[in-house]
């Protein structure tokens, strides 16, 4: 239904959004990574395995990074001039790095930062969903502290 209806209006056609004027071909991408975290979720509660390609993961990064950076939860998520790298383990080249600033701003790329995250794709991804905690799952270099003010003021 939903690919039916992007389909006839044209994926370039802008549209409204909870996050402000969007593509109309945004929405497939926000419904795989919302079908893809429940199916984390599921996996999870079950104690079944869960698998994910790694440049699925990295996209649904990107993704989520797109939206939260774009819609937090009243402060800033990151304080004062903290900086936040996310890297993921698999050769993913850019698509596997971000850099985080203050304000609405994020990239790809490597940089040093206040805090780096690293964990596999998959890992990386499901702690910023907070269906992992990061102890156990991800490395976090740097002050602790700027992660999880990030992942409590950012939206999931």
């Amino acid at each position: 239904m939903l690919f039916d209806a992007v389909a006839a209006v044209g994926a370039d056609t802008p549209r409204a959004g909870f996050a402000g004027p969007l593509l109309a071909g945004w929405w497939l991408r926000r419904r795989l990574y919302e079908t893809v975290v429940h199916h984390a979720d599921a996996a999870i509660a079950l104690g079944a395995p869960y698998a994910l390609d790694p440049e699925v993961a990295a996209d649904g990064i990107s993704e989520w990074l797109s939206l939260g950076v774009a819609l937090p939860l009243g402060e800033s998520p990151l304080a004062g001039d903290d900086t936040l790298h996310l890297h993921v383990t698999e050769d993913l080249g850019d698509r596997g790095e971000w850099i985080v600033r203050p304000g609405v701003e994020w990239a790809h790329g490597h940089a040093k930062a206040t805090t780096a995250v690293v964990g596999t794709a998959v890992d990386l991804f499901l702690v910023l969903m907070r269906r992992l905690a990061p102890d156990g799952h991800v490395e976090v270099f740097g002050d602790r502290a700027v992660l999880d003010t990030w992942l409590s003021r950012t939206s999931v």
